[in-house]
C-alpha cells in the first residue's frame, strides 16, 4: 500500500479508516483548503441536525461562510434542540467576552414573523410549523376578477430563512442525508432537490457516516402506510372520501369508468381488511394472532407456510430436505399463481373456497367444507400423518384464509394507488393525501432503478390494548443507495458535470455485509499510528456467559415479554450483586483492573426499554449507579440521559451506562478529563440479532442484488434483453419470498445468508467497542448472554461452531476476509486484500484471540 504525499479526487473517491485515524480531521482540512486556496464550494453531509450546527459552528470560526441546510418536517424539534443543548453545556447563560455567541444560533430560528397577524386565532390556535409557513406561492389576494399568489413580503429580512438567503454566497453547505435527498433547494428557478442542486453548484461533497447514508437512501424508497389505525388509517379514509364524493357531486361520478373500476376495487380491498381482522380477533383466532404479531407476511409467505404444514415441516425451524424440497414445488406449482394474482382465476381447487368466502351473506360450513376437502387431498403423506394434519387443521383454515385475504388487500391497494390521480377529481378527493404526497420524491423516477423484485407491498398486522388491531402496509420503491453511488453524476445524461465526492467511513468496506458494504474499492485508508494499533492488539475480549445462582446459564436473545425482563435482571444480579463465595462483584473485579480515570462501563443492550430496565436495576438493587441513554426527542427522565448529552458522561460521576447498541455506536465521544476513552470496558448484556421478521434484512439483500446486477450487468444477446430482465426479477422475488417467509434466525439461517448476517452484526459491535479506544486506549470487551456461544454456556462436549456460536460465526468471516490472495492473483485482489487487511486486522485480532473461542487460541 502506498502512502503518497499526494492524492487526487476524480469522481468518486471511497475513503476508509479505523475510529481514531483521522478521517474528520482530514475531511475538514480538504474542506479549508478547497474553499480557500481554490475558490472551490463544498457540501458536508453529517449524520444528524446537531452535528450540522457543530459543524457550521466550528467553519464560521474559521472565517469560513459555513450555512445549515435543514429539512422543515422536523425543524422546530431540532431548533428546540439546539437550544436546549446549547443552554445546557454554555459555561454562562447569556454571551460574554470571555463566552462568546455560537456562530450557528443565528441560523436556529423557527419562527414565522407573519404569526401575530394571523386573523384565524381561536381557542384551539397553535403556532403555525415550518412546513406551514407562506413563504413562497402561499399567500393569496382574492378580489372579482381573479386571485392572485404572493412570496412572504418578509423573505428578505426572515430570520427563518437566513440560510437560504445566503445559500448563493455560502462556500459550504452542511446538511444531512434526509434533507439532501428529500427537501426541496430554495429558491430555486426550477424545482428541484437540494441532491440535484448540489450537481449544479458544489464543486466537492464529502460525505461521512457513508454506510449509515447508504441505508437512510435505502429507506428513503422503502413507504408504510397505516391501512387501519385509531386515527383513520388509508382503508377507511378511502371509504368515507368516496362516499362524500359520491354524495356530493349527486352520483355523477358513476359514469366514470375510472371511478366504476376504483368503487369495485374499493368494495373488494375493505371486504378483505375486515375479514382478516374478523379471523385474527376472534376467541377461535389465538394462533393466528401469534403468528401474525409482529412480523410482516405476504399471501406468499402465509402459503408458504400453508405448504409447509401439509408436508409435515414446522413453521420456523429447518426440516428434512426432501421434504423442504417437496413442499417448495408443491408451493410454486399449486399456490404461487394464487398469491401473485388472487383477483384472477386459475382454475384452483381453493376457487371453490374463495367464492364462498366472499359471498355475502357467508356460509361459514360451506367455506369450512371446502377448503377440509383441498387439505385432505393436498397433505403429503409420505411427510405426514392424517393425525398430525388434524392437530394443525384449526390454523391450516387461519393460515389459507388470512392468506388470500392479504393477497387481496396488497393487490387492490397497488392498483387503488395507481388509480388515484385519475378518480380524484371526479370523486373530488383530497389532494393532500398523505400517502400520495409521502411517496419518495417523483423528481428520483427517472434517476433511482426499480428494486428487482418490482413494486412488491408486504403487510404487518399488531393487535391493540383495547382489543382492536392495526394494519400496516410496506411498499418497496426503488433502490435507494443508487444515488450515493452516483452523487457525482447523477445528472450526467443531461449535461451536467456533477461535483467530486468523497464517502467515508471507518465501517462502509466490509465486503458481504448487505446492510454497510460500499462496493466501491477504496482509493484512501488512513491507517492509525502504531501505538494505538499496540493499544488494540493488547485489547481483550472474553466470552463469560452468565448464570443464575442455580449455575444455570442465562439466556437473552431469544426471550421476549416477561421472559426477557427476568434474564436481563439475572444478567445485572450475575455481574453487580456480590454473590456468596466472593467479596466483591464481577462488575467491581472488572473496573479494579482498569486505570482510575477509565473505570467507566458500557453496558449493551439491543433496546432503550432494556437499557431503561438494566439501569433501573442497577440503580435501585446494587450499590453501583448507572444512567440510560434516551433518544434526543425524549424529555428528561430519572436515570434517562438524552443521547445528545452523552459526551459529557466521561466527566460524571456515575459508574455504568447502559445504552442500546444502535444508540451509542455512531457520533459521539465519551472521553475524561484527559481527553482519552471514559469507558474503559464492554459488556454486552445480549447477543446482537435483529428481530426475527424485520425487513430490513430481506430489503438490504435485495439491494446488494440490485447493485450487483447494476455495476456488472451481463451481456444479453441480441433479443434477449427481456429474457434476462425477466430471469433476474424471478431470482430477486425468489430470494424476498424465502426470507420473507421464514425468520431470520441465527442458528437456522441458509447459509447462503450467513455471511451477510454476520458482516452485518459486526458492523455495529466494531462502532460500539470503538467509543472505548479513542486516546490511543486498549479496551476489554465481555460477552455474557448465554446465546453469543449456545455449547459452551451449556458445558456441552462438542465445540462451538459457526451455527451455534455468532462468536465463532464472525471469527470465521474473518479468517476468510483477512486471508491473503494466491500469489497468482490480479493486482485488484491484493489490493482489495490489503484493505480488509487495513480496515479489519486489529478487530479480528480481538475476535480470533478471543477467551476461550478464538481460533488464534485454539
Amino acid at each position: 500500500m502506498d502512502q503518497p504525499e499526494q492524492f487526487t479526487v476524480n469522481g468518486l473517491e471511497h475513503w476508509v479508516g479505523l475510529m481514531n485515524s483521522g478521517k474528520t480531521t482530514l475531511a475538514e482540512l480538504l474542506t479549508v483548503n478547497r474553499v480557500r486556496n481554490h475558490g472551490d464550494r463544498v457540501c458536508l453531509v453529517v449524520l444528524s441536525v446537531g452535528d450540522v450546527y457543530q459543524k457550521v459552528s466550528a467553519l464560521r470560526n474559521l472565517g469560513i461562510n459555513a450555512v445549515p441546510l435543514i429539512g422543515r418536517s422536523a425543524r422546530s424539534e431540532h431548533i428546540g434542540r439546539y437550544w436546549t443543548t446549547h443552554i445546557d453545556q454554555a459555561g454562562e447563560l447569556f454571551p460574554s467576552g470571555q463566552y462568546p455567541p455560537d456562530p450557528a444560533a443565528e441560523y436556529a430560528n423557527a419562527s414565522c414573523l407573519l404569526e401575530p397577524l394571523r386573523v384565524t386565532n381561536q381557542a384551539t390556535w397553535t403556532p403555525l410549523r415550518p412546513e406551514e409557513f407562506p413563504c413562497r406561492s402561499r399567500l393569496r389576494t382574492v378580489d372579482a376578477t381573479q386571485t392572485r399568489i404572493h412570496d412572504c413580503p418578509l423573505l428578505t429580512v426572515c430570520p427563518a430563512q437566513k440560510a437560504l438567503r445566503e445559500i448563493t454566497a455560502a462556500q459550504v453547505w452542511v446538511t444531512t442525508a434526509q434533507c439532501l435527498v428529500a427537501s426541496r433547494a430554495e429558491p430555486a428557478s426550477e424545482s428541484m432537490r437540494w441532491l440535484e442542486a448540489v450537481q449544479h453548484h458544489i464543486d466537492l461533497m464529502i460525505i461521512d457516516e457513508a454506510d449509515a447514508v447508504q441505508q437512510v437512501f435505502d429507506q428513503k424508497f422503502v413507504q408504510t402506510e397505516q391501512l387501519v389505525s385509531s386515527d383513520s388509517g388509508w382503508t377507511h379514509r378511502m371509504v368515507d372520501c368516496t362516499n362524500q364524493g359520491l354524495a356530493n357531486g349527486e352520483m355523477a361520478a358513476v359514469v366514470h369508468r375510472g371511478v366504476q373500476e376504483w368503487h369495485r376495487l374499493l368494495l373488494i380491498h375493505q371486504q378483505a381488511v375486515f375479514s382478516l381482522n374478523q379471523l385474527a380477533l376472534a376467541d377461535s383466532g389465538q394462533a393466528l394472532r401469534t403468528l401474525l404479531g409482529d412480523t410482516t407476511f405476504t399471501a406468499h409467505s402465509l402459503f408458504r407456510q400453508v405448504a409447509r404444514t401439509l408436508y409435515g415441516l414446522a413453521p420456523h425451524t429447518d426440516g428434512d430436505k426432501a421434504a423442504e424440497d417437496a413442499a417448495e414445488a408443491f408451493y410454486e406449482q399449486q399456490l404461487q399463481a394464487l398469491a401473485e394474482q388472487p383477483l384472477l382465476r386459475h382454475g384452483h381447487d381453493l376457487e371453490a373456497a374463495i367464492e364462498h368466502m366472499t359471498r355475502l351473506p357467508r356460509d361459514d360450513e360451506l367455506v369450512r367444507e371446502t377448503i377440509d376437502s383441498w387439505i385432505d387431498t393436498n397433505f403429503s403423506p409420505q411427510h405426514t400423518s392424517k393425525q398430525r394434519i388434524d392437530l394443525d387443521r384449526d390454523l391450516l383454515h387461519l393460515i389459507i384464509e388470512a392468506a388470500i385475504w392479504a393477497g387481496r388487500i396488497t393487490t387492490t391497494f397497488f392498483r387503488m394507488v395507481g388509480l388515484y390521480p385519475s378518480v380524484r377529481e371526479p370523486l373530488r378527493l383530497p389532494d393532500d393525501e398523505m400517502f400520495m404526497l409521502a411517496q419518495p420524491p417523483r423528481d428520483y423516477r427517472p434517476l433511482v432503478p426499480e428494486a428487482p423484485i418490482g413494486n412488491l407491498l408486504a403487510l404487518r398486522w399488531a393487535a391493540s390494548r383495547n382489543g382492536g388491531a392495526s394494519l400496516q402496509i410496506v411498499w418497496v420503491h426503488g433502490v435507494g443507495r443508487w444515488l450515493l453511488h452516483h452523487a457525482h453524476d447523477l445528472l450526467a445524461c443531461e449535461g451536467v458535470a456533477g461535483p467530486h465526492v468523497i464517502i467515508t467511513s471507518a465501517t462502509s468496506w466490509i465486503p458481504g455485509s448487505s446492510f454497510y458494504h460500499i462496493p466501491q474499492t477504496p482509493s484512501l485508508v488512513l491507517r492509525q499510528q502504531e501505538r494505538d494499533r499496540k493499544a488494540l492488539r493488547t485489547s481483550s475480549m472474553l466470552v463469560r456467559p452468565g448464570r443464575t445462582l442455580a449455575n444455570d446459564p442465562i439466556f437473552v436473545s431469544g426471550r421476549a415479554g416477561p421472559a426477557r425482563a427476568d434474564a436481563l435482571r439475572q444478567m445485572v444480579s450475575y455481574l453487580c450483586d456480590v454473590t456468596p463465595g466472593r467479596h466483591r462483584s464481577r462488575i467491581d473485579d472488572l473496573r479494579a483492573t482498569l486505570p482510575d480515570d477509565r473505570r467507566q462501563i458500557l453496558l449493551v443492550t439491543l433496546s432503550g426499554r432494556d437499557a431503561r430496565l438494566v439501569a433501573e436495576h442497577i440503580n435501585n438493587k446494587t450499590t453501583l449507579s448507572a444512567r440510560y441513554v434516551v433518544p434526543d426527542a425524549a424529555g428528561p427522565q430519572d436515570g434517562g440521559i438524552q443521547r445528545r448529552l452523552i459526551a459529557g458522561f466521561g466527566r460524571g460521576g456515575d459508574d455504568i451506562l447502559v445504552a442500546a447498541e444502535m444508540s451509542i455506536q455512531r457520533g459521539y465521544n465519551i472521553l475524561n478529563a484527559s481527553d482519552t476513552a471514559a469507558l474503559g470496558a464492554v459488556v454486552y448484556l445480549t447477543r446482537s440479532h435483529p428481530p426475527p421478521f424485520d425487513l430490513g434484512f430481506p430489503l438490504s439483500m435485495i439491494n446488494q442484488m440490485a447493485m450487483r446486477h447494476l455495476q456488472h450487468p451481463f451481456a444479453a444477446p441480441p433479443g434477449d434483453v427481456g429474457s434476462y430482465t425477466r430471469q433476474m426479477r424471478y431470482a430477486a422475488r425468489d430470494l424476498w419470498y424465502d426470507l420473507i417467509g421464514h425468520p431470520v434466525v441465527f442458528r437456522t439461517l441458509d447459509e447462503a445468508y450467513r455471511p451477510a448476517f454476520v458482516a452485518n452484526n459486526l458492523v455495529p459491535m466494531s462502532q460500539t467497542i470503538g467509543r472505548t479506544i479513542r486516546g490511543n486506549q486498549h479496551t476489554t470487551v465481555w460477552l455474557c448472554d448465554a446465546a453469543f456461544a449456545e455449547r459452551l454456556s451449556t458445558d456441552d462436549d462438542a465445540p462451538d461452531t459457526k451455527r451455534t456460536s455468532l462468536v465463532v460465526a464472525t471469527d470465521v468471516f474473518l479468517t476468510g476476509l483477512l486471508s491473503p490472495p494466491k500469489v497468482s492473483a490480479d493486482a485488484e485482489e491484493h489490493h482489495r486484500h490489503a484493505v480488509n487487511v487495513a480496515v479489519w486486522e486489529l478487530i479480528g485480532h480481538l475476535v480470533q484471540t478471543s477467551q476461550p473461542l478464538g481460533s488464534r487460541r485454539k
